[in-house]
């Protein structure tokens, strides 16, 4: 189930850190040839998605910068990105995937209850 939820994770962490550094570009270098070009790639990304007819405005790329270019909206969303990212990539959230197999653990020995039958058993055959 936490594979399922690393995969499906990576989408949206891709999305969020485009729509945030996009929105960190247009607010910290405006007239930058960067921001220009990213300006560009986005406007042509939602005019397809208008040309598909899915209900979206036909503005949607100069709503998409004015909404990202605010100060707690672009680092929320490089935030947020982020740390989807390192969810999807299994640097964090734990689970089996980040955990060393039991024989790279060390040589810890482990306690293993018997019952008093295994238990002379195992005595018998260490005689």
């Amino acid at each position: 189930m936490r594979n399922l939820a690393r995969v499906l994770s990576f989408p949206f962490a891709v999305a969020a850190l485009l729509l945030g550094g996009f929105g960190a570009l247009a607010l910290h270098l405006p007239d930058h040839a960067l921001t220009g070009a990213a300006r560009g790639g986005f406007s042509a990304v939602a005019q397809a998605l208008v040309a598909l007819d899915v209900g979206l405005p036909r503005q949607l790329a100069s709503l998409l910068e004015a909404w990202t270019a605010r100060i707690p909206v672009c680092h929320a969303l490089l935030g947020v990105g982020a740390l989807l990212s390192a969810f999807a990539f299994g640097a964090i959230g734990g689970g089996a995937s980040v955990r060393p197999p039991a024989k790279d653990r060390g040589d810890a020995e482990v306690e293993v209850k018997l019952d008093k039958k295994q238990a002379r058993k195992v005595l018998k055959e260490a005689q």
